[in-house]
């Protein structure tokens, strides 16, 4: 009496990148079949190095400006040097970001010379991407709020 094994694999990706792979064993008369299946990754887009404008529209000063994305524990570094100011009514450019479609919530912390300052959470970057982004921090003097508008190009 003769021992014998029989493998054959069938594998096939669809068009949307889905693999399945199909693998039959024959081994002494005995058939078995196992299927897998594999999603297609998705790919999620990145954006890097989108300039960022900061314009102040708060009625003070702003001394120290630290960014981070949402979802990290830890703020930048002041992206301000020691005798820079974004004064009220100014817009601060040369700031660049990286963010991608999945991760595209921004927070933004700012502050005067004597360390008053507010922090914004969750600033909505556009999921899409941005050639240039402008963050208009504003003070409504109705309400008693401050608030951080997203406009993107």
């Amino acid at each position: 009496e003769k021992n014998f094994t029989v493998t054959e694999t069938h594998t096939e990706t669809d068009a949307n990148g889905n693999t399945t792979t199909t693998t039959t064993t024959n081994n002494n008369g005995e058939v078995t079949t196992e299927t897998t299946s594999t999603a297609a990754e998705e790919e999620i887009a990145a954006y890097e190095k989108i300039p960022v404008d900061f314009t102040n529209n708060m009625g003070w000063d702003i001394k120290d400006l630290y960014i981070k994305m949402s979802s990290q524990d830890e703020w930048s570094d002041n992206f301000l040097d020691e005798d820079q100011y974004i004064d009220d009514g100014l817009t601060a450019s040369g700031i660049t970001v990286n963010y991608t479609e999945e991760e595209h919530f921004m927070d933004v912390r700012v502050a005067d010379s004597n360390g008053d300052g507010e922090e914004f959470t969750e600033i909505e970057l556009p999921a899409e991407g941005a050639e240039h982004i402008e963050i208009v921090f504003e003070y409504d003097e109705a309400t008693g709020t401050y608030t951080a508008t997203v406009n993107a190009e």
